[in-house]
């Protein structure tokens, strides 16, 4: 009814779902349209992008909107701004509510599956099943889907898109359509070795983490879904010694500044933890020092997970307080901390910024701080009061001193 009401949307319209990788995918795809020379928006949990990254007024606090706003929204892009693609994030309560089901897409695309949401969808097969929605029923005919053929969910949404006639476009180190051959890190970002379409490229990647090389060709791939030739994007890129592909803010953030180099990401998961985690090894002469929460009224089961994975992964843990929510917060610590062995020196501290004081103090010039958890997220929900509260604002305050 929203869809039939409003009857305007942009002209190519993609969806990107999965645990992780979804704002990353959709920006990407935004800023390589933009570069094309389209009017192209992204939309999701960092709010609604245009072109050089300028943040629009508009929808917050959900991933994907709801029907009457995310149609509202559309017809007045396309009205007022003339916006042609619209790149959208596609969440697993989005879909599971329906809130896409007015939408039609050119292309969909599915990036990786690791457990969250589990207080709502209870089992992982039912988060699944919603991710599947996206496939089964919102793209359109001869449609595309864009996979990573490296996750065990790759060959059963190829089958939903054979029994559709829907085109795949896959991706990663087991693909045929984009291929990841090789990747180099070094302090910056990464060499990547790729195929694409039969087509050999090399190009540099000012980003670190195998994660986002993949979240790249995921972008490529959406792109070559929606009618870009493979020869126009190959040149592109032939013109810049690196991609010219800006990160999100709050994933894999670095802020380095009084001699002292900090990531801040948005990891709310176990493997979403465990990825930035190894990423930013390699980048690391000395300690990885970690400020870890959780949030509360959330899937309690994954918070031992990640303590788990913390203790494993970094050197030095700082448990403090996330999104505590409607929950007692020193519950939420103590189910992190089980966990984990004590095997190493853990410190628990309660207040947010204290925990990243107290993290950037203990830091030496080679080690690495890393504070996870809330990202890009300018607030923080104790008790149902949201109190202004931002990470990047926080490390900057403390080493500015």
């Amino acid at each position: 009814m929203a869809a039939a009401f409003y009857g305007t949307i942009p002209d190519v319209c993609i969806a990107v779902t999965g645990t992780n990788g979804k704002s990353s995918v959709v920006d990407f795809t935004r800023q390589i349209w933009a570069l094309l020379g389209y009017k192209a928006v992204s939309i999701g949990t960092l709010g609604i992008k245009e072109a050089q990254d300028t943040p629009l007024e508009g929808i917050k606090g959900l991933t994907t909107p709801d029907p009457v706003q995310l149609h509202t929204l559309l017809a007045q892009l396309v009205t007022e701004k003339s916006i042609t693609h619209c790149a959208l994030e596609a969440s697993s309560h989005g879909l599971a509510q329906r809130r896409l089901d007015g939408m039609r897409f050119t292309a969909a695309a599915f990036t990786q599956l690791s457990q969250d949401h589990l207080d709502y969808h209870r089992t992982m097969e039912t988060y699944f099943s919603a991710k599947k929605h996206l496939f089964k029923e919102l793209v359109i005919p001869q449609g595309t889907c864009v996979l990573n053929a490296d996750v065990p969910e790759y060959a059963e949404l190829s089958r939903i898109a054979r029994i559709r006639s829907l085109q795949v476009l896959d991706y990663g180190k087991k693909a045929q359509a984009l291929v990841l051959k090789n990747l180099k890190p070094d302090t910056q970002g990464q060499k990547i070795h790729a195929t694409i379409l039969g087509q050999q490229v090399h190009w540099y990647l000012p980003l670190i983490g195998n994660f986002q090389a993949y979240n790249f060709l995921c972008a490529l791939g959406l792109l070559l879904a929606c009618g870009t030739k493979r020869d126009m994007l190959l040149d592109l890129f032939t013109h810049f010694e690196s991609l010219p592909i800006r990160g999100v803010p709050g994933r894999l953030e670095c802020i380095a500044q009084s001699g002292k180099t900090v990531y801040i990401d948005y990891a709310h998961t176990p493997d979403a933890l465990k990825n930035v985690l190894a990423a930013i090894r390699p980048h690391t002469k000395g300690r990885i020092i970690l400020v870890l929460g959780c949030g509360g009224n959330r899937d309690s089961s994954k918070r031992p997970l990640m303590g788990k994975i913390a203790e494993q992964f970094s050197d030095r843990v700082f448990i403090t307080d996330d999104n505590p929510r409607h929950e007692d917060s020193a519950k939420i610590r103590r189910d992190i901390r089980a966990g984990m062995t004590e095997h190493m020196q853990i410190c628990e501290i309660a207040d947010r910024y204290e925990a990243i004081a107290s993290a950037l103090a203990e830091a030496a010039p080679c080690d690495v701080v890393v504070i996870v958890g809330k990202g890009h997220e300018t607030t923080q929900l104790i008790q149902g009061v949201y109190y202004p509260f931002s990470d990047q604002k926080a490390v900057r305050e403390i080493l500015k001193g």
